[in-house]
């Protein structure tokens, strides 16, 4: 029996994929010539997960391999542009047949005039996907037509992002992006950056993306955003309800997702965004109901805001700052009439007294914050 120390290695010893991969290289290199080009670390976690030791030995180099290339023959040097055998395989005709048949996306990169401001870059691409990402210890089989696929949703996120929503991509995992989304005018959410990160699985488009929330406050602030990291939209299937509308491999696309985050979640009245409530609107108390919960969902939605400003992804950080620094003079002036009585906020409130005493303390505390 061979010791553990002289050739085995844990999958808990590489976290990474690029860890693990390169142990694996190292270890397979007598074997690697069966392989055109080994690109998918996933595999190797998934077969090391497969055994009970979950490890990787020199004996297990051979099976290894022909496990991976039973299952993915487009890996083999010769069956490169031939059709794989699994053609059997819902999953990836799926993706073919969608890609295939789906219309080019027309636009394009929009480009600046002559005399106009430049518009601020709502797509920015960083070499390496932050260790913190959620779902960095997934991936991908990359097939052409998913790749094709993802191209096409990078070009629209490009053309078509709304003002409010910026996106982030991973030069090292084209699998991987992160979202930032700011709070609209006139909900409890107003200025504040709220983080996602994404994941276009292997099944894509035919299954939708995996979005997960990042929570900065201590509380939860929306009954669609959970502290865990679920988003709960009908888009992402996450979410089951009468008339809403579902994902279509299609039509749907992420920039979609994005915007219903942004419009159907960051709401002027979240307290009816949970499961049953929108038929309570007309019962006594549920008014009332609602401008409590805003209150309550504003003080922490700023309690993130000063959370993600101080200690968001270091790879986004300049947009997040940003962002802040654009949106918090006008919504402080704002707040500042709303404490003198002098207007109401654009969302449901009580205006209760322990409210006014707690906004203008976040307010305060913000604006220090701001001036260091």
């Amino acid at each position: 029996m061979v010791q553990r120390s002289d050739f085995f290695f844990r999958t808990q010893n590489y976290p990474d994929l690029v860890g693990l991969y390169t142990a694996w290289k190292e270890q397979a290199a007598p074997h690697r010539g069966e392989i055109k080009k080994f690109e998918l670390g996933l595999i190797c976690t998934k077969w090391l997960l497969s055994t009970r030791d979950q490890m990787l030995t020199p004996e297990h180099v051979k099976e290894f391999n022909e496990w991976v290339l039973a299952r993915h023959p487009e890996l083999k040097e010769e069956s490169h542009d031939a059709e794989p055998e699994n053609a059997g395989d819902v999953t990836t005709n799926e993706v073919q047949n969608l890609e295939e048949n789906e219309p080019e996306h027309e636009s394009s990169i929009p480009s600046t005039s002559a005399g106009q401001p430049e518009k601020k870059p709502t797509v920015i691409s960083v070499a390496t996907c932050p260790v913190g990402h959620h779902y960095l210890g997934f991936g991908v089989l990359g097939i052409p037509a998913w790749k094709k696929r993802i191209g096409k949703e990078l070009s629209r996120l490009h053309a078509d992002l709304p003002e409010g929503i910026f996106v982030i991509t991973y030069e090292d995992r084209f699998d991987l992006l992160s979202a930032i989304i700011t709070g609209p005018t006139m909900t409890p959410y107003e200025a504040t950056p709220f983080l996602f990160d994404i994941h276009f699985p292997d099944q894509y488009p035919v299954a939708p993306p995996l979005v997960h929330y990042k929570a900065f406050s201590e509380e939860q602030l929306n009954p669609n955003l959970y502290q865990a990291g679920k988003v709960c939209t009908s888009l992402l299937g996450t979410w089951d309800g009468v008339g809403v509308e579902k994902w279509d491999s299609q039509k749907s696309n992420l920039v979609q997702v994005l915007v219903s985050i942004q419009g159907l979640i960051l709401v002027p009245e979240p307290f009816f965004n949970e499961a049953g409530y929108e038929e309570r609107k007309i019962l006594p108390g549920s008014t009332d109901n609602s401008k409590r919960y805003n209150e309550t969902a504003m003080i922490n939605s700023l309690h993130y805001l000063i959370k993600i400003y101080n200690s968001g992804p270091r790879e986004m950080i300049d947009v997040i700052r940003g962002e802040v620094r654009e949106k918090w003079p006008i919504l402080r002036s704002e707040i500042d009439s709303w404490l003198a009585g002098t207007e109401q906020p654009g969302f449901p409130t009580l205006m209760s007294k322990g409210f006014q005493i707690t906004l203008g303390r976040m307010k305060q505390r913000i604006d220090e914050m701001l001036a260091a």
